[in-house]
């Protein structure tokens, strides 16, 4: 899923309404390390990811977007 926007990895409705809310809260503290919830890969798939880390990408203050680390144990293809 690299390069891939994070908005095309949620579903319409609430999925997208989440992805905000974290976003926001990475936005404010520089990451957030207890994201779980349903996002969907470049092939289309459906997946359930917990205890993810999402965190802001910068380099010397400019920010270039957030980015996400997860254990692939955490992982469950729906």
């Amino acid at each position: 899923m690299l390069r891939m926007e994070s908005r095309k990895s949620a579903e319409t409705g609430t999925d997208q309404e989440e992805r905000s809310e974290i976003l926001k809260k990475v936005s404010n503290q520089g990451f957030c390390d207890d994201y779980s919830g349903i996002r969907i890969n470049a092939l289309g798939e459906r997946f359930m990811v917990r205890r993810a880390t999402v965190f802001n990408l910068s380099d010397q203050g400019d920010r270039y977007g957030q980015a996400a680390v997860f254990n692939l144990d955490d992982i469950e293809m729906l």
